[in-house]
């Protein structure tokens, strides 16, 4: 690391001074690090360096209610890195021109989301091919912009060209470099295991920081990836969202963490979804073995309702305390976990022996999106579907039990010649509609409107056939 640290001391600098050399970090998330979950992380979960929720560059630009929603932040919060995604250096810059002076001490460009919205939007990992674009945007945010501009990334599957990618970045004036040791299709269900390997090749090829990301689920964990990778610094995402005291090493009871959380966001207002959301994962191990609350969460829409869940969650789960002897239940939903659901502790993935297998496979026609549908709902499937005999006489489907294996249509057109009981119903249903003034129906010809139109007429008003009516007949 000495060696490295010598090639570029301003970016070093700016580790050590500006972000206080910070080896524990929360990770930016969507919706979920906003300032009440921050500062709980500071004071009581050991971050000691935290970043904003991914802001989308031109709505922060254009938008001052955005502005204002998602701006927030206090003395205690710091240091503060704010990340914006985005593919436009003018957006990127007049964004970052609206940021509150003295409350952040970087920008970070998100180079790493490999979400469906960000292949739309053209930002995140989907700007991984473009180096000229990047080595152009990072050239021109270093200049323009007063504080450092960092980036977080994803790998690619070989390490030579993910090496070379990273000092691509570092060459366009980045100052730090945030890897995450997964590729752009490890996502969801595929996820599968980071790659300490590339991180380690980046971190002894660049002459910048690196924080790892990847493979933390306890405190042992980075301590083992600071030792193996030799980083300057580890950062969290999903496992902190699942437990919050991760880096200090402790598993404190669901209700105790979620009723903390709580009293933060008394304190740092926040919009209901993320409370929701932030609860859902704190509790996860408890709702699935108690389904039963799931829906008291599902339903709150105030944060008294989400005490009283929480309420609720502390009585079934003091009941599990108390019995100490997990049932048939807990051990379906809680095999893979070392303790309770009562505890929190990160979420782990079933990998089958290995990566799961794709949804679809290679070269298939269907896409992700009904690929996603038949493995939620298999017996819904195309195959699966009733199969009807076509019509003798036409396209349409028959009717289920016609004998003559007929539409309605068709078979009521016979009905002269070969009766049918199963449409003879349909059949005495229209010959009624048909006396009804304004009747009309498409099976029937024109010939047979014209009189029909006649007759209804000289019913309504015999012997006064007007010539208007005469004409449109």
């Amino acid at each position: 690391m000495s060696e490295s640290r010598g090639r570029n001391e301003r970016a070093w600098r700016f580790w050590t001074d500006t972000l206080r050399g910070a080896t524990r970090i929360v990770a930016p998330m969507v919706d979920h690090s906003e300032l009440a979950w921050r500062m709980m992380c500071r004071e009581h979960g050991g971050a000691e360096l935290c970043y904003t929720p991914m802001l989308h560059s031109a709505n922060y630009a254009r938008d001052i209610v955005y502005r204002r929603d998602n701006s927030a932040s206090c003395i205690g919060d710091r240091p503060l890195i704010v990340q914006f995604c985005g593919n436009d250096p003018e957006t990127l810059i007049k964004a970052a021109s609206f940021l509150p002076n003295g409350s952040y001490d970087a920008v970070d460009i998100n180079l790493g989301c490999p979400q469906t919205i960000a292949k739309r939007g053209h930002y995140g990992a989907f700007l991984m091919d473009e180096w000229d674009l990047l080595s152009d945007l990072f050239k021109r945010l270093t200049l323009e912009i007063s504080v450092p501009v960092t980036c977080k990334i994803r790998v690619f599957e070989s390490i030579s060209k993910t090496v070379d990618y990273a000092m691509m970045l570092e060459a366009s004036g980045v100052s730090l470099l945030t890897v995450h040791g997964r590729q752009r299709h490890q996502k969801g269900r595929d996820t599968g295991i980071a790659s300490w390997e590339h991180i380690t090749a980046v971190r002894q090829a660049v002459g910048i920081p690196v924080v790892a990301n990847g493979n933390v689920q306890c405190a042992e964990d980075v301590s083992q990836c600071l030792r193996v990778t030799g980083v300057a610094g580890v950062m969290s995402a999903e496992g902190n969202l699942y437990n919050p005291f991760l880096f200090v090493g402790k598993n404190p009871l669901v209700w105790e963490a979620a009723t903390l959380y709580l009293s933060y966001v008394d304190k740092y207002s926040c919009p209901l979804s993320f409370v929701r959301g932030h609860l859902f994962k704190l509790l996860f191990h408890c709702l699935q073995v108690h389904e039963d609350l799931r829906d008291l969460l599902a339903y709150a829409k105030s944060l008294v309702a989400m005490r009283e869940f929480v309420s609720a969650v502390e009585v079934k789960c003091s009941q599990c305390v108390k019995v100490g002897k997990p049932d048939v239940d807990w051990v379906d939903a809680m095999k893979l976990y070392p303790k309770p659901h009562w505890w929190c502790q990160s979420y782990r993935r079933v990998l089958d022996g290995g990566l799961r297998p794709p949804r679809r496979e290679v070269g298939s026609s269907v896409g992700n999106r009904a690929a996603k549908r038949a493995h939620r709902h298999p017996r819904v499937g195309r195959a699966t579907r009733r199969q009807f005999v076509p019509c003798v006489d036409c396209t349409m489907p028959s009717g289920a039990a016609c004998p003559l294996e007929r539409c309605r249509k068709c078979c009521y057109k016979h009905r002269g010649t070969h009766p049918c009981q199963y449409h003879n119903k349909h059949s005495r249903k229209l010959e009624r509609s048909r006396t009804m003034p304004g009747f009309s129906n498409s099976s029937v010809n024109k010939e047979e409107k014209t009189g029909n139109l006649t007759e209804v007429h000289n019913e309504i008003h015999p012997g006064k056939l007007t010539e208007s009516c005469e004409s449109s007949v």
